[in-house]
């Protein structure tokens, strides 16, 4: 028993004998005149009342909780194979632990190996038909523009022809009949160095589309390379991270495709994973502290998330350590976390007083009691959150039995409301 437990008791004992000394000296003594039946603290003639005392301090009050959490990875990914094939070789099995880019297992690639070779053909065949054609061009464009040089000289020739015909004609040296004969072999110049420049036209229009449409099968055919190179690399199925494998679902001569997940692997990195009711998780936000406890070891955990859907009315929640859990996947311990009960005057729950309808405490005002009407939000432990009265108020702990509003009163000692109820 402590000191301020045997005060108490001192204190209440005090208080009884006193108040039946005073019921017996009351019945034996007659009503004085002006008596109605009830005295006020200050009539009875007592000395001042020894109390115990706390301010009432308006903050956060909070309690502990514990749930069951377990140990869960971080990351954690199924991997599935991006081509179909069969599977030559495994290298590693469920359980071992893997380094980012080390293979996993192979998938045959005697198919793939052929299609890289067929597609290597067709971009050297694509290449090979535009360099003859290129070269075909290249000669044919010389003899059509000198096709229409020479024409072009030729309408040059006639055009002179024909204008001395008619120059002769107009003096008598020459018929009609030169006339039009001249006339005919420059219209016919004309129609030759036409076609000539046609010829060359569509040779050049010919020579750019088909050397397009060659450009474009040398472009497709690399396309095709690629994709058969690409197709050849995804043979090795390689781990996307370091960290372990849990599952591995493949074996030699297995069919495997995209759709089928061949191994599953977690990386290093651990989180506590627990689920908490609906009113704690307001008080769950992220940043916020938590314990968690395996095996006799506490490691501290700071919450890292919001509150996920419910499941069957429970919030899940997941908690980083500040420090390695060496402890596998999979374990369970538990976790505590503080919660705020309610937001108020803290005061000790044995101040807290009631007559029926009302709920009070003992306030101090001038080395009196006052009786103080106040509403309680919440309790956790030996403390309660009210409201009603101011912080820092004096309010009377473990009011002795029979105290009255107004009793003059000493007080005794004061104590911390901040004590209790914390995590």
């Amino acid at each position: 028993m402590n000191y301020r437990q045997v005060f108490r008791g001192l204190v209440l004992l005090g208080s009884t004998v006193a108040l039946v000394s005073c019921n017996q000296g009351a019945a034996g003594a007659k009503p004085q005149a002006g008596y109605h039946g009830h005295k006020s603290a200050e009539s009875t003639g007592r000395g001042p009342t020894a109390v115990l005392s706390t301010k009432a301090v308006f903050r956060e009050l909070t309690t502990d909780r514990e749930v069951a959490g377990s140990v869960e990875p971080v990351v954690q990914s199924p991997v599935a194979p991006q081509i179909s094939g069969v599977v030559a070789k495994v290298y590693h099995l469920a359980g071992d632990y893997v380094r980012k880019g080390e293979p996993v297992y192979k998938i045959d690639d005697s198919q793939l190996l052929l299609t890289l070779k067929t597609a290597e053909t067709a971009l050297a065949n694509a290449k090979l038909n535009y360099d003859i054609t290129k070269s075909n061009n290249d000669q044919n464009g010389p003899k059509l523009r000198l096709q229409v040089q020479s024409a072009q000289a030729s309408v040059d020739v006639a055009e002179k022809g024909y204008e001395a015909s008619k120059q002769l004609y107009a003096i008598g040296g020459a018929s009609s009949t030169d006339v039009a004969t001249a006339q005919a072999q420059f219209q016919s110049a004309q129609a030759n160095l036409e076609a000539a420049k046609i010829a060359l036209s569509q040779y050049k229009d010919a020579d750019q589309q088909t050397l397009a449409q060659l450009k474009l099968a040398i472009q497709t055919a690399e396309v095709q390379v690629e994709q058969a190179k690409l197709s050849l690399s995804y043979t090795v199925v390689y781990a996307p991270y370091s960290g372990q494998l849990t599952v591995v679902n493949v074996n030699p001569g297995q069919y495997v495709t995209p759709a089928s997940q061949s191994f599953t692997m977690v990386g290093p990195q651990k989180q506590i994973v627990f689920n908490v009711v609906p009113s704690d998780a307001i008080s769950l936000t992220v940043g916020r502290p938590a314990m968690f406890t395996v095996a006799g070891v506490a490691y501290p955990l700071t919450v890292s998330s919001f509150p996920g859907a419910p499941v069957n009315g429970l919030l899940p929640m997941t908690a980083m350590p500040k420090e390695p859990i060496k402890v596998p996947f999979g374990v369970v311990g538990t976790v505590r976390y503080e919660v705020v009960v309610a937001k108020g005057a803290v005061v000790p729950v044995s101040a807290l007083q009631s007559d029926g309808s009302v709920s009070y405490v003992f306030t101090v005002s001038d080395n009196k009691s006052v009786k103080t009407p106040i509403t309680v939000l919440g309790e956790a432990g030996t403390l309660a959150a009210v409201s009603g009265i101011a912080d820092q108020t004096v309010v009377i702990d473990s009011p002795p039995p029979g105290l009255l509003p107004g009793a003059p009163i000493r007080l005794m000692s004061d104590h911390d409301s901040n004590q209790g109820g914390q995590l």
